[in-house]
């Protein structure tokens, strides 16, 4: 069986295709995006959700704590968090419409 070199070099770039297709899957996967997302999905992307659940999570444990303690202090933790969560999400917006674009 005769393959020419073009046939070749597009059956390789059909499976350079699909290998990076699977790569992006299991990393959106990993990160637990929702699956019916329509956004264009990246590492970045990934990334910055992580955070924005962290960040989520530390304010959640702030506003929980105990009421003993320095309530001045822990307030001005809650707003710096929520002042990184702004930027976080505005940052995610951003890179959701570069995608789409």
């Amino acid at each position: 069986m005769n393959v020419s070199n073009e046939e070749l070099e597009s059956d390789l770039n059909k499976i350079d295709k699909q290998i990076g297709e699977i790569l992006a899957y299991t990393e959106k996967k990993c990160t637990s995006i929702n699956k019916n997302a329509i956004h264009e999905w990246s590492p970045k992307l990934g990334t910055i959700i992580k955070e924005e659940r962290q960040c989520r999570k530390r304010i959640r444990k702030l506003r929980r704590s105990p009421l003993d303690g320095d309530f001045a202090l822990r307030h001005k933790y809650i707003i710096k968090e929520e002042t990184k969560l702004k930027r976080l999400i505005k940052t995610m917006k951003e890179i959701k419409s570069k995608g789409a674009e």
